[in-house]
C-alpha cells in the first residue's frame, strides 16, 4: 500500500500534538508467515512541521527505510536507515515489546552527526526546567549504542571539534574532542580534551585528561585547568550510578591566580593580591552538593573560610546555597582601594552565618563586619566617613571633635562594626555598640578621632544594596563640616 499526504494539518484539543502543511509518502509491503507479518516500509517526508510534545520537527528532508517482523508480542526491526536533514544518517535495529510498550533491545550507529540540530531537536526539549536548558552545541559526533534486555551494554561516543555554550554566558568550551568508550561490566579508558574554555568570563587554557571507566562508574586521577597564570587542580574525581542517580566526589586546590587579572575577567572592581587555597572533599548525591570540611582561600591579605556548605537542587532551576562564610584579618587599605570607598587603614573580620541563598540571591543570614583583634594603624578618610554614614540611612551623622573636621583629611578610630540580620527581605541593623538613639558604626579613638552613628534599625535589603553600590561607585569628594 501507499499513503500520500499533501498539506495535511492536525491537532489535539490540548495542542500538545499538532502538524501543519505536512507532505509525505509512506510505502508498506507486508507478507504473513503464520502469526507473524514480515514487512518493509519507507517514509519520504520533505515538507511540513510537527509538534509532538516536547519534540518539535521543523521543515526538512526526512527519509526512513525499515524492514522487520511484527507479531502480537513484539515488533522486531531488523534494519532501519534514517536520514534526517540536517542532522545526518543513523542506522539501527532493535526490538519493541508490545505489552507493555517497552524498548528491550537496540543497536544504533551514527557517523558525522551535526551536533547543533541534534541537540536542539532531540535533547534540549527534555532539559526544560533544569540548569541545562540554556546549553547549545555545535560540531560533529559519532555514536554507537547497544541495549540488550532493557540495559545499556555498550556505548561509544566521539566528538570532533565541538563547541558547548551556555546562552547566559556562564561558560563556553571550544574545540572539544572526546573519545568515550564504555562497556557495561567492563573496564576502559577514554580521553577528553579541548583547546580553550571560559567560566563566568574567566579564560581556561588547553586541557587533556584521561577518564577511566568500570561498569557504571568513572574516575579521573587529576584534572588541571590552567587559568590566568594559575590553575585549578581537581584530584580524585569519582562518580558512580546508584539507582537512578549519579553520585560523585572530588577534592583539589587553587594554585595562585592573580586577583587583578581574575577581577578584570569577571568585570569586578580591581583587587590586589592573589587567590589560592585548598578545596576539601566535595560530594554530589544526585541533587545536592556537600563540602566536607573547610574551604579555604587567601584574599585581601587575609583568610576566607567556608564551612557547612551545601548546594541543594544543584541542577534545578532554583538552586539553594547554605553555610557559613568567615573572612579574617582582611587588609582595609587594600579592600577600600579596590571598591573606591575612601581610604581606610586597619584590619577587619567579616562573618556570614546561617546563610541561605536561593537562585544565588540572599534570603537570610546573620552578618557582621568588625575590627580584627590586634595592634595596627587605624585611620579613616573623610570620604570613607561619608560613605559609612550613608549605610546607616537618613539621619546618620559624623560627630565628635567637630573643630578638627575642616582641618584633617583622616581621623583615628578605635573600632568599626556593622551588623545585618536579614529576614523577609529586611535587615535588622546594628553596630559596635547601641545607644538610646541608634547604634555606633565607627567608634572614635586617638587624635583627631571621629564617631559615626546609624539611626535606622530596619533597612530593606534592596535599599541597603543600593546604598553600598552608591558608596563604592561614587567619585564625588565628600564635604564634612
Amino acid at each position: 500500500g501507499r499513503l500520500a499526504l499533501k498539506d495535511v494539518d492536525f491537532s489535539d484539543a490540548a495542542g500538545l500534538h499538532a502538524g501543519e502543511k505536512i507532505a509525505a509518502v509512506i510505502d508498506l509491503t507486508a507478507q504473513r508467515a503464520g502469526p507473524r507479518w514480515r514487512f518493509t516500509t519507507s517514509l519520504d517526508w520533505p515538507d511540513g512541521e510537527m509538534l509532538w510534545q516536547p519534540i518539535y520537527l521543523a521543515k526538512s528532508n526526512k527519509r526512513i527505510r525499515t524492514s522487520g517482523t511484527w507479531d502480537p508480542a513484539f515488533i522486531q526491526i531488523d534494519s532501519a536507515d534514517i536520514e534526517f536533514a540536517p542532522i545526518g544518517r543513523i542506522a539501527l535495529s532493535g526490538r519493541w515489546k508490545n505489552d507493555p510498550g517497552k524498548l528491550t533491545d537496540l543497536r544504533l550507529r551514527g557517523r558525522g552527526l551535526d551536533l547543533e540540530p541534534l541537540f536542539a531537536t532531540w535533547v534540549k526539549p527534555f532539559l526544560d526546567g533544569t540548569s541545562f536548558n540554556t546549553f547549545s552545541t555545535s560540531g560533529k559526533g559519532d555514536v554507537d549504542l547497544a541495549i540488550v534486555n532493557e540495559k545499556i551494554q555498550r556505548s561509544d561516543i566521539k566528538l570532533v571539534d565541538a563547541t558547548v555554550t551556555d546562552t547566559n554566558n556562564r561558560f563556553k568550551i571550544e574545540k572539544l574532542r572526546a573519545d568515550i568508550p564504555w562497556v557495561n561490566g567492563g573496564a576502559g579508558e577514554g580521553v577528553i580534551a579541548f583547546d580553550s574554555a571560559s567560566v563566568g568570563g574567566v579564560p581556561i587554557g588547553a586541557v587533556r585528561t584521561k577518564v577511566q571507566f568500570k561498569g557504571e562508574s568513572f574516575s579521573m586521577p587529576e584534572l588541571s585547568l590552567p587559568m590566568l597564570d594559575g590553575a585549578l587542580k581537581i584530584r580524585n574525581v569519582k562518580a558512580r550510578r546508584e539507582g537512578k542517580e549519579w553520585v560523585g566526589e572530588f577534592e583539589g586546590e587553587v594554585e595562585p591566580i592573580p586577583l587583578p587579572k581574575l577581577t578584570a575577567a569577571l568585570k569586578w572592581p580591581t583587587m590586589a593580591g592573589s587567590l589560592e587555597g585548598v578545596i576539601p572533599r566535595v560530594r554530589f548525591d544526585g541533587k545536592n552538593v556537600f563540602i566536607d570540611g573547610a574551604l579555604q582561600f587567601k584574599v585581601f591579605d587575609g583568610i576566607m573560610v567556608a564551612t557547612n556548605m551545601q548546594l541543594s537542587d544543584a541542577l534545578g532551576a532554583a538552586p539553594q546555597l547554605q553555610g557559613t562564610l568567615v573572612m579574617s584579618n582582611l587588609d582595609l587599605d587594600t579592600l577600600t582601594k579596590t571598591f573606591s570607598f575612601g581610604k581606610m587603614q586597619g584590619r577587619i573580620d567579616m562573618v556570614l552565618e546561617n546563610m541561605l541563598l536561593s537562585n544565588w540571591k540572599p534570603v537570610s543570614f546573620d552578618g557582621r563586619v568588625m575590627s580584627s583583634e590586634g595592634k595596627y594603624p587605624r585611620k579613616i578618610s573623610q570620604q570613607a566617613v561619608q560613605n559609612i554614614s550613608s549605610l546607616g540611612g537618613a539621619g546618620a551623622a559624623a560627630a565628635i571633635q567637630r573643630s578638627f573636621l575642616r582641618i584633617f583629611e583622616t581621623f583615628g578610630y578605635r573600632k568599626i562594626g556593622l551588623t545585618c540580620k536579614l529576614r523577609n527581605t529586611v535587615c535588622e541593623m546594628g553596630g559596635v555598640a547601641d545607644t538610646a538613639q541608634g547604634y555606633v558604626i565607627v567608634q572614635g579613638g586617638g587624635i583627631p578621632s571621629i564617631t559615626v552613628m546609624g539611626y535606622n534599625r530596619q533597612v530593606g535589603w534592596e535599599e541597603l544594596v543600593g546604598r553600598i553600590k552608591a558608596a563604592t561607585q561614587s567619585n564625588v569628594g565628600p564635604v564634612v563640616k
